[in-house]
């Protein structure tokens, strides 16, 4: 089922090497299809469509706002109070992606579209969960994640093309 029309774009923090190895896997078992339209990630900005003449200030507002890569660590996984019961594991000591976060909107180089600019950081690991609430019931949440430290070195502008988000720039930290 697609949620967004094609052409959203999204910007991500990719939750990479054996952490994110671990999480795609059990994605793969509980929640394939997406797992399928992208990869396991944090939100940066959710509503990224930014104006091609704007694009080199998108770059500069995303080189002033993210200085470094950033350690989190993730947590336990948890659910959403949401009608999708959305499954998530929690990202935690987040003081310095929150900053980030912070420069992110303020203007500097580009002003962003209007969208919310606070929210819970967080992977997740079934949207859909009351699709598949019977099946999550046994599902051994803990082999996904035991409090390890994430680096996020990496941003990705993903576009939604035929159900699958494809990349359309990546950032490096650092």
């Amino acid at each position: 089922m697609t949620t967004s029309k094609d052409g959203r774009r999204v910007i991500v923090a990719p939750v990479t090497g054996e952490i994110g190895d671990r999480i795609q896997v059990w994605r793969q078992k509980h929640d394939p299809e997406q797992a399928r339209r992208l990869p396991p990630h944090a939100t940066v900005l959710y509503w990224a469509n930014i104006a091609p003449e704007d694009e080199d200030a998108l770059d500069g507002q995303i080189r002033h706002a993210f200085l470094q890569p950033i350690k989190v660590r993730l947590g336990g996984v948890h659910l959403f109070d949401n009608p999708d019961r959305t499954r998530y594991i929690n990202v935690e000591d987040t003081e310095t992606l929150n900053a980030s976060r912070a420069r992110l909107f303020d203007g500097t180089h580009l002003t962003l579209p209007e969208q919310r600019t606070e929210w819970d950081w967080h992977v997740t690991v079934v949207r859909y969960g009351r699709k598949r609430e019977k099946e999550l019931i046994d599902a051994p949440f803990p082999d996904i994640v035991l409090n390890d430290v994430w680096t996020i070195d990496t941003l990705l502008w993903l576009e939604l093309r035929d159900g699958v988000y494809e990349e359309v720039r990546r950032w490096r930290l650092g």
